[in-house]
């Protein structure tokens, strides 16, 4: 069996595509960062037919960037990630933030439950700002 029967094939996030049309997909380790990827930096109430996928990391933009704000977006991802990736169980997040420089690392150890394995991922965030979508500038 190979890494990508493993883990599946999926769509890239942030969706691309290349000049014959196709977008752009990932397999393995990288589907699943992928899926993570996607829910925690949709802004909740933006994808058509489902108004609660996402979270709130990027409606935040306006809150002071503390250790109780830290904590909300802890709760927040969690949220999301339980009910959107059902093929992980989030074990911890850890929020890294540099205060003075408005960034934040999201550092995600989770485990794959149907193969019983654990990875991690870090999604470095600027905080006070709002991803740009594919294709704008």
């Amino acid at each position: 069996m190979n890494t990508i029967d493993f883990y599946g094939t999926g769509l890239d996030y942030p969706l691309r595509m290349s000049l014959t049309g196709e977008y752009g997909s990932s397999t393995g380790v990288e589907n699943i960062r992928s899926q993570l990827r996607f829910v925690i930096l949709t802004p909740i109430g933006s994808v058509l037919g489902q108004p609660d996928f996402g979270t709130n990391l990027v409606n935040m933009v306006h809150e002071q960037l503390d250790w109780t704000t830290a904590e909300f977006i802890k709760v927040d991802i969690a949220k999301a990630i339980a009910k959107w990736v059902p093929e992980v169980r989030l074990i911890n997040i850890v929020v890294l933030a540099k205060f003075d420089e408005n960034l934040l690392y999201l550092v995600l150890n989770y485990e794959i439950l149907k193969y019983n394995k654990v990875d991690n991922y870090v999604i470095p965030y600027k905080y006070g700002t709002r991803p740009s979508l594919p294709g704008s500038r």
